[in-house]
Order: C-alpha cells, then sequence, then structure tokens
C-alpha cells in the first residue's frame, strides 16, 4: 500500500554558478485520518544529506487526501567535483515512521564547475638592478647555479614536473587524469590511479600482478569518465568488478525507482562510501559497461545471512547480453560452477533467458509489473517476479517481505539463515 504521494515538481535540476537551488514537492495522504507527518531529503548514492535542507516545518499535519507542498533546498559546496547527484523525498508518519512511509521517484541536480580562484594581485614593479653591483656577484651566481644544477642530479623532480600524469607521476588524491595543476605530494602514477584508470579491474590485475582488493579507478571503453570501483584480486583467481550488491536492511539504496534508461546507461551509484568493507556500502552499475567490465564473460554471484557472516553461496558462470534492446541475460549452464554451497541461484536457475525489467518498462511475464508490485520499483530479470533476487522486496519491503538480497525461492518476511534462506546480503562480481 502506498500511504503517500509525492511528486517532484521537477525530474532535474540544473544548478547555477552559485551551486544553489530548490525542488518543490506535492504530497498528498492515502491514509483515511489525518496524521502528522515529517519530510526529510534522501540523498541517493554520492549525494551528502548535509547539502539539502526541508524549507520551513518538515512536521505537519496531513488530512486525507489533503495537498500540501514541501520545498527542498539545495546547496553544494564549492570543494566539491562538478557533476550529477540524485536524492528525494521520504515522507513518513510521525508516529509510525518504520511502518507508514513512502518515498518520491529520484531527481537528479547538476553540480556545475566550480568558479576558477580570482586572479593574484600583480606583484609590485621590479626595482631598477644597481649598476654599481660587483662584476665578482656575477661569477658567485654562476657558481651557485652550477652547484645548484649538480645537485639536483638524481632527485625527484620539482612539485611542478611531479604533477605530470605524462611523466608518470601524479597528485596524490587527485580525482581526475588531468592532475598537472593540482598540488601536494605526488605518487606513482600506477594503473588504478585516478590518472590511469584501468580498463577492468581484470586489466588492472594483468598489468599490476599481485596488487590487492581494494578501491580502484577504472574507465571501461563504454564510458568518458573515470569511476571508482571495488575490485576483488584474491577470489576464484581475481580481477573481478563489483558491479551490483544489496544488504539486508537499510534505505536509500541506489537501485531503487530507477528508471530504464538509467539503469542500463548509470555509472557505479553508491549508498555508502566504496571501501574493502563490503557491508559498508551498496552499488548499482548500469548495464550498459557490465561485457567492458567482464573480458572473460563471467558473473559471480555471492551471497551471506547476515552482517559478519562468511559466505554462504557462491555460484560462477557464464553469461552474455543475448538481446541488446532489452538486456536479456542468458548463461551457458553447461559451464556453470557451484564453489560455495549447494543451490542454484534464482538469477540462473529461474531468471535464464529473462528480459531486464524497471519500474518504467515492464519486460516481464507476468500479467502486472514486478518491479512496481514486488520489488519497490527495483530493476531485475523477471519472468513471475518472486524466484530469488538480489533486490528481494526492496527497500520498502513491498508485498512483506524482507529487505535484502535473495538467493533463491520465494519471498519471505523472514530474514536470512544459511543455505541460502531468507533475506541477507549479496553481491554480483563480472570478469
Amino acid at each position: 500500500m502506498a500511504y503517500f504521494h509525492i511528486t517532484p515538481g521537477v525530474p532535474s535540476l540544473n544548478l547555477p554558478p552559485s551551486r544553489r537551488g530548490e525542488v518543490s514537492f506535492k504530497v498528498t495522504s492515502n491514509v483515511d485520518r489525518t496524521v502528522r507527518i515529517q519530510a526529510s531529503p534522501l540523498p541517493d548514492s554520492g549525494a551528502k544529506a548535509e547539502w539539502l535542507s526541508i524549507e520551513g516545518k518538515a512536521v505537519r499535519d496531513l488530512a486525507p487526501a489533503e495537498e500540501q507542498t514541501f520545498v527542498v533546498q539545495v546547496q553544494v559546496p564549492e570543494d566539491v567535483p562538478e557533476g550529477e547527484q540524485h536524492f528525494r523525498l521520504l515522507v513518513a508518519n510521525a508516529a509510525r515512521p518504520d511502518d507508514e512511509y513512502d518515498a518520491s521517484s529520484p531527481v537528479a541536480f547538476t553540480i556545475p564547475a566550480a568558479p576558477p580562484p580570482p586572479l593574484p594581485e600583480p606583484p609590485p614593479p621590479p626595482r631598477p638592478f644597481p649598476w654599481w653591483i660587483p662584476a665578482t656577484a656575477g661569477a658567485v651566481l654562476i657558481l651557485a647555479v652550477g652547484g645548484y644544477v649538480i645537485g639536483r642530479a638524481g632527485r625527484p623532480p620539482a612539485p611542478a614536473e611531479r604533477c605530470d600524469p605524462a611523466k608518470g607521476y601524479c597528485c596524490a588524491g587527485s580525482a581526475t587524469a588531468g592532475c598537472a595543476a593540482a598540488s601536494g605530494p605526488a605518487e606513482k602514477c600506477d594503473p588504478g590511479m585516478a590518472c590511469a584508470p584501468a580498463a577492468s579491474c581484470a586489466a588492472l590485475l594483468a598489468s599490476r600482478s599481485g596488487v590487492p582488493s581494494g578501491v580502484y579507478w577504472l574507465k571501461p571503453s563504454t564510458s568518458d569518465a573515470a569511476f571508482q570501483a571495488y575490485c576483488d584480486m584474491t577470489t576464484e583467481g581475481g580481477g573481478w568488478t563489483l558491479v551490483w550488491s544489496n544488504l539486508r536492511g537499510g534505505r536509500g539504496k541506489p537501485f531503487t525507482e530507477l528508471q530504464w534508461k538509467v539503469a542500463i546507461n548509470t555509472l557505479p551509484r553508491y549508498s555508502g562510501t566504496p571501501s574493502e568493507n563490503l557491508e559498508s556500502f551498496i552499488v548499482y552499475t548500469g548495464l550498459k559497461h557490465w561485457k567492458a567490465l567482464a573480458p572473460a564473460g563471467l558473473l559471480r554471484d555471492d551471497w551471506s545471512p547476515d552482517y559478519g557472516a562468511p559466505i554462504d553461496q557462491r555460484y560462477i558462470c557464464p553469461y552474455v547480453f543475448s538481446d541488446s534492446a532489452t538486456y536479456q541475460i542468458t548463461f551457458d549452464r553447461s559451464a556453470c560452477s557451484q564453489r560455495v554451497g549447494s543451490i542454484v541461484p534464482g538469477l540462473v536457475s529461474s531468471s535464464n533467458n529473462a528480459k531486464f525489467s524497471a519500474y518504467d518498462v515492464d519486460n516481464d511475464t507476468w500479467e502486472s509489473n514486478c518491479a512496481t508490485t514486488y520489488s519497490s520499483g527495483s530493476p531485475w530479470w523477471s519472468y513471475n517476479c518472486w524466484a530469488g533476487s538480489l533486490v528481494g522486496a526492496g527497500e520498502f519491503s513491498s508485498n512483506g517481505s524482507a529487505n535484502g538480497a535473495f538467493w533463491a525461492g520465494p519471498g519471505t518476511p523472514a530474514w536470512g539463515t544459511a543455505g541460502g534462506n531468507g533475506a541477507g546480503n549479496g553481491w554480483i562480481f563480472v570478469k
């Protein structure tokens, strides 16, 4: 049941150079009584809560069928890189926030480039060089310059030279390839750094044998911009790129109510900050990039029943998107391998040859849209909805099922237990 209907005034917002803006939302109640509601902005992916605020009162009384307007103000700091971020408006019954709540569709806001720093004041005009300086000063100067040049031999290059990707060095912490103008310490510009993104985790491992697992910069052929992704460099030969994950519980998941176009094309969207702790963030990567990130054409599905629990199920299988128009996924089951556990994941046993669906594009075979009815608007490869899916019931626990990753079988309100049962934590890698 939808308790509140929330409609953004615009689907996207281009922020001006001041990086300030606002979006209005129309909120109506489907509850048959007057309720006290609380509205709060819900940042998606890399957006920050401190950038978003409610104008005026966030807590109000809302009568049945009454419409009220909430305005979310957006203010992005100057040190945030340009790009696109997203947020939604969450409206909940203040007395029952965990039971009666809904969220709007995502609103995108484009962050412009930060204004350039002001030019420094010009230096004062040089003083005339005194004509009376002895010629011996010239000789001293020549000796000093010669000593400096000799002393520089074998030393690291000067900062302006060190921060030069073309020479193999990049400023530490730089977020772009063009780091020559950046300041700060320099480090070797190895593959996987911002100044030398790798095409995939597999390509990175091939170029840097023994590189540890962690977060690296990638730029596959399908992307015009580099992005950060987690690379598993040890499991099953290493070279695995994490493209999709889901954790039990929580809200603000990056795949909730994704429109088809976004679900196909988006660069990795995060809830939380990517790190070596796979239980600290959730990621969704557009399907368009999977093939380029998987030169071997392999998919790995991992599942654990709870936080801190070991991997309970693992399955590896060759795959292709056999229909580029619908991103139909096809597995070569004759070459699949159960690496941990004994249960074949629903992704392979029930979704093989299924077409991809989103909340605005229905490609499943059920009479209605599985994404909107059973998974809180989350995309997936569905035939008749429930058959074990990474997105599960979605963050709004559609149809009473638990909010987490399901390995196989129908939806259930139960949390995960050993043997691939219930809602747990799941990760999809490609290689």
